[in-house]
């Protein structure tokens, strides 16, 4: 079975990019737990982190400080959580390595067993304007 991750990747499944270079991608969570929930991946197929070495993780890490303020200014909020899970056990869905940024708002709880459905016209919208904030 394909990697949905390493599909986004070689660019043959759709995904709402928000940021891309040589060894990273970040996109907007297809089924997200908030408006803004935001994937950040190594291009590179790891399956957990212990696959990783520390100066890979450190980059794929360091990330969040550079694509956090923009989802969270795109999103009217100053809050959020950085999830990171390791097997399935560990709810890890898509095994690739992956970090949520989760804008949170406090008139909005997450229900962490549910995830929106929202339009491809609205990801787009979204997608956009972080990407300009970027």
């Amino acid at each position: 079975m394909d990697c949905v991750f390493c599909s986004i990747v070689n660019g043959t499944r759709k995904a709402y990019p928000l940021y891309d270079d040589d060894h990273h991608m970040a996109f907007l969570d297809r089924y997200p737990l908030s408006w803004g929930h935001t994937l950040i991946i190594p291009k590179t197929h790891y399956t957990t982190l212990p696959d990783m070495d520390a100066e890979s993780i450190g980059s794929l890490f360091s990330l969040v400080s550079v694509i956090a303020p923009a989802v969270l200014k795109s999103t009217d909020t100053t809050a959020f959580n950085v999830a990171q899970n390791n097997g399935s056990a560990a709810k890890q869905l898509v095994p690739h390595v992956h970090v949520h940024i989760i804008p949170r708002h406090p008139d909005r709880p997450i229900q962490w067993n549910s995830r929106l459905v929202i339009s491809d016209e609205k990801f787009c919208k979204l997608a956009d304007k972080i990407r300009r904030l970027l």
